[in-house]
């Protein structure tokens, strides 16, 4: 993922809804962009959260560290860290 950049969201793109496909059958639906939590723009406090995310979950990768092992070292619950990777 590239980093957020401030306007219009570059996954949405501006409509605040993305496709997604469902099984069986590859079903599209539309479901609440959660880069821009719906709005279709991403303001300067989203852009420094995901940012922080991605930091984040490079500096794990590249101690080759899993998710469940990094909450491990932080002492937290291995979902409340993902959402810090992953802010929704």
């Amino acid at each position: 993922m590239n980093p957020p950049v401030v306007g219009v969201c570059g996954d949405c793109r501006g409509t605040g809804e993305v496709t997604v496909y469902t099984c069986p059958g590859f079903i599209a639906s539309k479901v609440r962009c959660s880069a821009c939590r719906g709005i279709g723009r991403i303001d300067d406090a989203r852009a420094a959260e995901l940012t922080e995310g991605l930091r984040r979950r490079a500096d794990r990768l590249e101690r080759r560290l899993s998710q469940r092992e990094e909450a491990a070292r932080l002492g937290m619950d291995v979902v409340a860290y993902s959402r810090l990777e992953h802010p929704r």
